[in-house]
């Protein structure tokens, strides 16, 4: 893991000030990949709560969090369905969706997410989405 790290340093760059200790929900079924997408963030200074399951989600404290970022094909719930029962719960946050089959994702689902994803993309795509959607100066550009 002491390598990853390492290797992860090239996107630490400084996180500005008023980022600094946002709230960032992951939720995704594939462990490895969650748990080096919240290293990532974790570099850039944000604050990361990292949950496997979708139904754990509904039992989190939506209150706390910034902004979310989900996976779709998840078992037991999707990433659709799990924004809607999010929204049901008063979240009023950017909800990502990033998926490694983004394009398989129905429109009628995708419209539902603030920006869709592949994970096949670089990441510093998503951290600049993520910046851009809690950066207070930023009107963001929701749904595309």
């Amino acid at each position: 893991m002491k390598d990853v790290t390492k290797s992860l340093s090239i996107f630490a760059d400084p996180v500005q000030p008023s980022f600094a200790q946002k709230r960032i929900l992951c939720v995704d079924d594939n462990v490895p990949e969650l748990l080096l997408r919240g290293k990532i963030l974790e570099l850039q200074g944000y604050t990361v709560e990292l949950l496997s399951c979708p139904m754990q989600v509904l039992r989190y404290d939506l209150s706390t969090v910034d902004l979310a970022v989900l996976d779709f094909d998840m078992p037991g719930m999707n990433g659709g369905d799990l924004l809607l029962r999010m929204r049901a719960l008063h979240a009023r946050f950017p909800i990502l969706l990033l998926s490694g089959s983004v394009y398989a994702v129905s429109p009628d689902s995708r419209v539902l997410f603030s920006k869709c994803l592949d994970k096949g993309d670089p990441v510093r795509h998503l951290l600049d989405c993520i910046a851009g959607f809690l950066d207070p100066n930023e009107i963001p550009d929701f749904g595309s």
